[in-house]
């Protein structure tokens, strides 16, 4: 019998779902940041963009496993041995999620799909998993 924690990884379904909620809402907060600050130079607002969208990516997984689309979703990354994510990993999945997010999460989908363990490739690097809650 395994010690290890067995969880039920969530499908690209609700992935995709969670990371649609978190994008419309990070859409929101920039428009809105965009209007009161006058970001009138396209590489100012392009740059806050990723920064922004890292940091919410990285902050809200490293400090509960879930952001607020996984949330709603009832999703949350864990360690690939089923322990809580720490920063270290929610960092490395997150670096990796710019080449995951290619073509709209082409590249992520494709990569969750064809993985037993439906790991995109940052869940790959930094050896995570995204589960049902």
């Amino acid at each position: 019998m395994s010690d290890k924690v067995r969880f039920e990884e969530a499908n690209v379904v609700r992935r995709a779902a969670a990371v649609t909620v978190d994008t419309i809402l990070l859409i929101l907060v920039l428009s809105v940041s965009a209007v009161t600050m006058d970001m009138n130079s396209t590489v100012v607002f392009v740059l806050s963009i990723g920064i922004s969208q890292f940091a919410y990516f990285f902050l809200f997984e490293a400090m509960t496993g879930r952001t607020i689309g996984k949330m709603m979703t009832g999703i949350e990354v864990r360690r690939a041995d089923g322990s809580r994510i720490d920063a270290s990993s929610s960092f490395t999945r997150n670096v990796w999620r710019f080449v995951d997010s290619i073509f709209y999460y082409t590249v992520g989908i494709l990569a969750i799909l064809e993985s037993d363990e439906k790991q995109r490739i940052g869940d790959r690097r930094a050896r995570t998993i995204v589960v049902r809650r």
